[in-house]
């Protein structure tokens, strides 16, 4: 659950800054 929890905040900011191939590599 932490580790989903994190990954939701870090795609959140990703997807904010970096491209959305980003979230998939991160996915």
């Amino acid at each position: 659950m932490r580790g989903d929890h994190l990954t939701l905040e870090c795609t959140d900011e990703t997807l904010g800054r970096d491209p959305p191939q980003a979230v998939l590599g991160g996915q």
